[in-house]
């Protein structure tokens, strides 16, 4: 059968009619010839089942003729069904030839090119997906990194200005804490000549940034720092004027009080020891109550900073997000089934490969199916076996059998 354009001619009509017509000829003589041989055979087996085996060379040379003739009758029903069979084969391979022309399983059929083309076009578009999702992975830890490290930056910022002003809130208490009857107007006169200035120069001294970042360049760092240094600037500086001139005017309203209680402490120490002690107990009571309550106000000032800078840094992390999907998800999605396949670039992988099937599948599989699934090189261990110096398998878990044939 010859072939254009890869595609099967038509099979002869006539040639086709006339073997079809010798087929039930055929047939017939091959089942005569199967009857005659069964009951030859028959008259052999009873013979040999009546006495238990063969027991002679005359009936092994009996059976050996019958085996024989049945080789040649064998061939002869071969000969004579070969044109039928062979037409047969023909019109299945001209029909699976038709069908494999247009098969997408072909190598080289317009489909199976036309699929390839279309396999190409899909990997590429996954490729360039997951090129835009790596892509916006990096811009969303860089936005993540600078919202946490503007949000660090800031409580640093807070901590260090914490700590700075509590120096100068510590001064004018001492001055207040410290004052007597004796030192009372130089007391009031340094109180009164402090001034609530703050010194930016002062305040930085005491910053270390030691906050650790992966993806910002130090270009971008600078600008974050530069733009929080310049609202803290703004902002510190009228909270620390706020705060140690409330403290000032708190602490000068309080002198005269505290210049009466000191007096009254001095007359009744002169009237009583105990009374002195109790008045001079209750005005440190009562002054200890009054940094207390500055104190939680700086503290609840400082947490309030401390949310809005955390707030701030999950706003900008959630706009990160919703920037990344709009960034990776595609206008049309691909429509692929994308599967993993092995390509074994070291023939010691092959090891590897049966290694996970065996334990995988391999491992239940009773004996019949594995011998049918390790035919191939079962097959080469005999050959093996059988040849001269051949080399035998030496396990406890294989045993060789001899398999005799008489000749």
């Amino acid at each position: 059968m010859t072939t254009t354009n890869n595609l099967p001619t038509t099979i002869n009509v006539n040639e086709f009619t006339n073997i079809m017509q010798t087929a039930p000829g055929v047939l017939q003589k091959n089942e005569l010839s199967v009857s005659k041989c069964n009951d030859a055979g028959k008259v052999l087996i009873d013979t040999i089942e009546g006495i238990g085996e063969i027991n002679s060379d005359e009936l092994d040379a009996e059976v050996a003729n019958y085996i024989n003739k049945v080789k040649t009758t064998v061939k002869n029903m071969n000969e004579r069904r070969k044109p039928l069979t062979q037409l047969l084969q023909s019109v299945s391979k001209t029909f699976t030839a038709l069908e494999s022309a247009i098969d997408l399983k072909t190598s080289g059929s317009i489909p199976s090119k036309l699929q390839i083309f279309r396999d190409r076009y899909a990997a590429k578009k996954i490729r360039e997906q997951k090129e835009r999702e790596e892509e916006a992975r990096k811009v969303q830890a860089l936005e993540n990194e600078k919202a946490s490290y503007r949000a660090d930056l800031i409580v640093l910022l807070e901590n260090v200005y914490t700590a700075f002003v509590n120096k100068s809130i510590s001064y004018l208490q001492g001055l207040y804490d410290r004052t007597t009857l004796e030192n009372y107007n130089d007391s009031f006169t340094s109180l009164k000549k402090e001034k609530a200035e703050f010194s930016w120069t002062g305040y930085t001294a005491g910053v270390k940034d030691n906050i650790v970042t992966y993806y910002m360049n130090a270009e971008a760092r600078t600008a974050i720092k530069n733009e929080v240094a310049a609202l803290k600037k703004k902002e510190f500086t009228e909270r620390y004027s706020y705060e140690i001139d409330e403290l000032k005017l708190s602490l000068l309203d309080r002198m005269p009080s505290k210049r009466k209680a000191l007096e009254d402490e001095s007359e009744l120490a002169k009237q009583s020891a105990e009374l002195a002690a109790k008045a001079e107990a209750e005005r440190k009571q009562r002054e200890q109550e009054e940094a207390a309550k500055a104190e939680a106000e700086r503290k609840r000032q400082e947490e309030a900073a401390k949310v809005k800078a955390e707030a701030e840094k999950q706003t900008s992390e959630a706009q990160a997000a919703f920037n990344f999907m709009n960034q990776v998800t595609p206008d049309t999605q691909v429509k692929a089934k994308v599967q993993k396949k092995i390509k074994v670039i070291n023939p010691k992988g092959f090891v590897e490969v049966y290694q996970l099937w065996f334990m995988k599948e391999g491992i239940s599989l009773s004996i019949d199916e594995l011998e049918k699934v390790h035919k191939k090189m079962i097959t080469f261990c005999e050959k093996e076996a059988n040849r001269d110096g051949g080399e035998l398998i030496k396990s406890a878990f294989i045993e060789y059998v001899n398999n005799v044939k008489a000749k």
